[in-house]
């Protein structure tokens, strides 16, 4: 690149007076980092300077599966999924059930007919495998497990008039 045709050289470094990189450096998790640079060119006179490089988290919204269940016996809770959208990274949920008023959790289940809340914790694998380069929400759902439907099948032996057994 010139300027007044003369071409023109930047250098950056990782504090201020050392410019010995001829790249900018890398930021890739979320943090702040300042990176200082220095424009040579003949017969002008040196620029030097700093940028702070900023990276924000990377907003996603949770999908929540599963609200309401019915009694079966077997533990129940919503589960959460997100995508990524970044190549390689693979986030990954844990749970935690709280039986809301009324309620009881067996064992830290959900088993029983009752209105729960769950709560996921997450994890990144693969890629930079750090969860706080995420935001996630929402990190909790209720969730109900209602009551089961009996159906019985009732059969008797026929009586005849009298009252005694046929």
């Amino acid at each position: 690149t010139t300027v007044n045709n003369q071409t023109y050289t930047v250098m950056f470094g990782e504090a201020d007076g050392t410019y010995n990189l001829e790249n900018s450096p890398e930021v890739i998790n979320v943090g702040s980092k300042r990176v200082y640079y220095k424009v040579t060119a003949p017969n002008h006179e040196p620029k030097t300077g700093s940028i702070l490089i900023t990276v924000n988290a990377k907003s996603l919204t949770v999908t929540w599966t599963g609200t309401t269940f019915t009694y079966d016996g077997n533990a129940k809770h919503s589960t959460a999924s997100v995508n990524t959208g970044v190549n390689g990274e693979t986030i990954k949920f844990t749970y935690v059930v709280k039986a809301k008023s009324g309620s009881s959790v067996v064992n830290g289940q959900a088993i029983n007919v009752g209105n729960y809340t769950v709560t996921a914790t997450a994890t990144v694998e693969g890629g930079q495998a750090n969860i706080n380069n995420y935001s996630l929400s929402p990190l909790s759902k209720d969730f109900s497990i209602g009551k089961a439907s009996i159906e019985p099948t009732v059969t008797m032996a026929g009586y005849t008039y009298g009252g005694t057994k046929s």
